[in-house]
């Protein structure tokens, strides 16, 4: 079909029979009043930078804007003519001709954007600020802390990471993660050199649940697919409401994972540029052939950088080991925030394409990573700064010992436990569920001695719990004892050394010379001695459903002395702690690979 007879019948674009997907790129005007006038303008702006004629493609409006207003938030939608020569064929009459919507939402001064071909969406966003275009002048995308307060709540179901750290086959350039809650399934050591590109949450106001995914670094939002028309309305007002209700910013919404910010130091001395691959995360139709540059571009081009005045740069481009030409890229730096300006030279005429490709690339900023000698990052138009930040360990558990003989790490013979005041017979008391405090019961059994899993093991057949639990004395009593590394460096590394343990036949076979063999093991069902075939037994009820735990029972640490620590991290005790976090981290991260979680008990 040629071009002329497939824009000879244009389709009627009926609102009523809409039902896009609700994906939404999201701008502010810096107007006082973003009136109707500015809404025309807008869409004409829109109409201007979504034209394109050339040898390969031709798109435009097919006809006027349709409206439909909902009280106090504007609707108007476009019919887009594509018409585009497939990619398998140079021969010009050969086309595929299609069609695009573009419908954009205003309330008040926030605007949101919808298409179902990405290349429009993008088109849009890269001229946001841009003096030449009526409408999309004053507009501008939404600051990232703002999109993260607004859009990234509740509980973290998938995020997409990517590093901030010099490339290394050790770790990953980016990642993603899925799950129930990803704010328990991030590590504070492995992590913290990521920074989130997306990330999808379910969120729960109490009225309505609802997913939602958010890209900060795009100011782009999606929900899913809508039933009809009016479902898409609502959705969009629902979104456009909550971002003009939201006022105070964040920047750290997700926890251990790197902060925005320059960190107190100049950002200068670029040394690598990379373009990453597009991440597909909303589910929306993609523009095959501009994924497809992407996707090459990302993959063949390389550049050679040349650092200037502060995070400015040069760089020599090629292509497949081949040069083509020449970029330079100043950045205008406010806050944590960086908005690219780039210029191309190419070497030849036919390299312009792709050069030009890079420089759009490079000001959309989405897919755009820089590295400094000064730590910095620039990822997805923010600085970050790569560093290590020290992260409080949250598994400690306060009991009181007061009773206790604390520098007794067991009773005068392993017969005698449960009936003297050394830490094997608290923990008897206490996993046996007979201190009264709602805690315990099950089985237990003390498997000290040389070759020994943990000092205690308990099945909690009631709540599902398999704990391996280590024991190791305080090396003082005083009220006034300082925090102590040392104190715990021991009883860590036998944990960990037995993390193995965990595993249900592990455990098992492990445990089976002693309960067939007539050693020391001892067995106890809610206290009451029992016999040890009897607890092998239990072992096998343990499946992949049940929690796994680590205890470590260290009593050195004091509450009162943790509070007082973390509250004057720079005071010789605060150092100390920071110390202890980063072991007790360490660990963690051990156990969260087996999917078990770590507690370290310590005195009231």
């Amino acid at each position: 079909m040629s071009q002329t007879e497939a824009n000879d019948v244009i389709p009627r674009l009926d609102l009523a029979e809409l039902r896009p997907y609700v994906s939404l790129l999201l701008a502010k005007s810096s107007e006082a009043d973003a009136g109707k006038q500015l809404f025309a303008d807008v869409l004409n702006g829109c109409a201007k930078v979504i034209f394109v004629d050339d040898a390969r493609r031709r798109r435009a409006p097919a006809a006027e804007p349709k409206f439909d207003d909902a009280g106090a938030v504007q609707f108007g939608a476009m019919l887009i003519d594509d018409v585009v020569r497939p990619g398998w064929t140079s021969q010009p009459d050969i086309q595929d001709q299609r069609y695009h919507v573009l419908i954009v939402a205003r309330l008040g001064n926030f605007f949101a954007f919808h298409s179902d071909d990405n290349s429009i969406r993008d088109a849009i966003a890269n001229n946001f600020g841009e003096k030449t275009v009526d409408g999309l002048r004053n507009l501008s995308a939404i600051e990232n802390g703002i999109m993260n307060a607004a859009f990234v709540q509740g509980t973290k179901r998938t995020v997409w990471l990517r590093g901030i750290h010099h490339p290394t086959s050790l770790k990953s350039d980016t990642k993603t993660l899925s799950g129930l809650d990803l704010d328990d399934a991030l590590s504070p050591l492995d992590d913290q050199s990521y920074h989130f590109t997306a990330v999808r949450s379910h969120i729960d106001d109490g009225e309505t649940e609802t997913t939602i995914g958010a890209a900060p670094p795009e100011s782009r939002i999606w929900v899913g697919p809508s039933r009809n028309w009016e479902a898409y309305k609502a959705a969009t007002i629902t979104m456009l409401t909550r971002l003009a209700e939201t006022h105070n910013p964040s920047d750290a919404p997700i926890r251990y994972l790197a902060i925005p910010g320059l960190g107190g130091v100049d950002i200068q001395n670029a040394f690598d540029l990379v373009l990453y691959p597009p991440e597909l995360i909303d589910g929306a139709p993609v523009d095959a052939p501009d994924l497809a540059n992407r996707i090459r571009i990302a993959s063949e081009v390389s550049f050679a950088v040349t650092p200037q005045n502060g995070a400015d740069l040069t760089a020599i481009v090629n292509r497949k080991g081949e040069r083509i030409g020449s970029l330079s890229l100043h950045f205008d730096i406010q806050g944590s925030g960086a908005i690219c300006n780039a210029a191309v030279v190419a070497d030849a005429a036919q390299y312009t394409d792709d050069l030009t490709r890079i420089q759009g690339y490079c000001e959309y900023g989405n897919i755009l990573l820089v590295r400094y000698d000064s730590e910095h990052v620039i990822s997805g138009r923010t600085v970050y700064r790569n560093r290590y930040r020290d992260h409080a360990f949250s598994g400690y558990e306060w009991e009181d010992l007061q009773d206790w003989k604390i520098l007794e790490e067991k009773p005068s013979t392993l017969a005698r436990i449960g009936e003297e005041t050394s830490l094997f017979c608290w923990v008897w008391w206490k996993w046996s569920g007979l201190l009264n405090d709602g805690f315990g019961g099950g089985w237990l059994a003390c498997d000290d001695g040389a070759g020994e899993k943990a000092d205690f093991i308990h099945i909690d057949d009631a709540g599902k719990i398999l704990s391996l639990i280590h024991v190791k004395a305080s090396d003082s009593d005083s009220d006034n004892r300082s925090v102590a590394v040392g104190a715990y460096e021991i009883v860590v590394s036998q944990a960990i050394k037995n993390l193995r343990y965990l595993d249900r036949d592990n455990l098992k076979d492990g445990l089976a010379a002693r309960v067939n063999g007539g050693g020391a093991m001892q067995t106890w069902h809610a206290g009451t001695p029992n016999d040890r075939a009897a607890f092998l037994n239990a072992i096998l009820q343990i499946d992949a459903k049940w929690r796994r735990r680590i205890v470590i029972v260290q009593p050195h640490l004091t509450e009162g002395i943790w509070q007082r620590a973390s509250q004057n991290p720079e005071s010789q005790e605060g150092r100390r702690l920071r110390q202890l976090n980063t072991l007790l981290l360490s660990a963690d991260t051990s156990c969260r690979a087996l999917t078990s979680s770590l507690a370290v008990v310590g005195a009231r």
